[in-house]
Formats: C-alpha cells, structure tokens, sequence
C-alpha cells in the first residue's frame, strides 16, 4: 500500500496497456479500502461483507477469507523470503490482524487487539497496515494504541495515544515512524516504541 516506507505512492514501473478486457466482482456490500497487486499481477482486498478476496488478474475469485466484521483497510504484502512463506496481511474491524497464506487462503496466525477496552469504545483495526525496513508489522487501533508485531504475529510493544489511530505511520531510514492520530497530534515515535516528540495540529 503507497509502495515504500514513506507512502509516496510512487512506481518505478510504467504502466504498459496490453488491451485488457474491463471486468467487474460483485461482493456482498460496498467496497471501503484500496486493493493491493502482487508480482503476478493477483489483487487482494477487503469488503463490508466481511471476507477479504483474492482475485486473479481477469478479475476470477481465486480465494476469500471471512473474518468477524467489515474490512475497510488495505492488505500488505511483506517482501518475498526464501525462508519464509509469501504472505499476505490485513487488519479487520472485528479487532484482530490476520496473516494468510498469500497463494491459498489459509490462515497463518492471527492477532487478538481485544486485551484493553478500559478507556475507548471498540478496538477496531481500522488503520493500513505499515512493513518495517526489518519485517515488523505496524497498526493502529481505535483502542487509542498503535502496535508493533513481529512477522510471526507477536506482539513488540504499544503506544498509546489520546484517541483513535487510524494513520499508517510513515518510516525513515533508521525504522522510526511518524503518524497522525485523532487526538490532534502528529506523533514520532522510535521503532522501539519510545516518544521521540509530538505535535499538535487544528484538527
């Protein structure tokens, strides 16, 4: 999603038109979040009916995964490993981050955002998902903290902030990430998850 850790959106790749066939999908309600493409040109994205679809490039379902509420963030797809298996990630409202296996659909791991509701109304991962220079996954939730998971679902550290965190953090070169949150600040925090500084917006 937005291609680089800075979310520039910019592609190296020219476009190159081959007279493709419009296609359209029908899900079972409407459609919130921005689809991403593999290498192989497959598409993944969520849907208010709850699944989240995998499509081959003629617009052919290959796969669907039903979660327990709407999808209205973006997939990521980590860097291909050899070591590892080609995944593919999405947060969903239902309060967990899932990681599924990118050619089939099955469920790899998932993780729980239920474990504080103390001081917030729901703890929707509502925000995109941001890949870390060293594979670390981050979020933010409607619980009022932005979290930090390994590429094997653990989880690393939270920070919480005054209010929803819907924003996919930005990162620099040394892994620090920047974002904006609800409760009117801009927050930069160190990739170990510590406050290097904040600032107050109008809104």
């Amino acid at each position: 999603f937005r291609r680089d850790p800075r979310n520039t959106s910019v592609s190296p790749l020219s476009a190159d038109y081959q007279e493709d066939q419009p296609w359209t999908f029908p899900t079972g309600k409407g459609i919130f979040s921005t689809p991403v493409i593999d290498g192989d040109g497959n598409i993944y994205i969520g849907s208010a009916d709850h699944y989240f679809y995998s499509l081959d490039r003629s617009g052919n379902l290959r796969w669907k995964y039903k979660t327990g509420e709407i999808i209205d963030s973006a997939g990521a797809l980590p860097a291909y490993q050899p070591s590892r298996t080609a995944t593919v990630l999405f947060p969903s409202a239902d309060g967990h981050l899932y990681c599924l296996e990118k050619e089939t659909g099955e469920l790899i791991w998932t993780f729980d955002g239920n474990e504080s509701l103390e001081d917030q109304f729901n703890n929707w991962f509502e925000g995109n998902i941001a890949l870390g220079p060293d594979g670390t996954l981050y979020a933010g939730n409607t619980n009022f903290r932005y979290y930090a998971l390994t590429p094997d679902g653990d989880l690393k550290w939270t920070y919480k902030t005054g209010s929803n965190a819907w924003s996919i953090a930005g990162i620099n070169p040394d892994g620090d990430l920047v974002w904006g949150s609800c409760d009117t600040f801009i927050h930069g925090v160190s990739k170990e998850g510590r406050e290097r500084w904040k600032k107050r917006t109008l809104g």
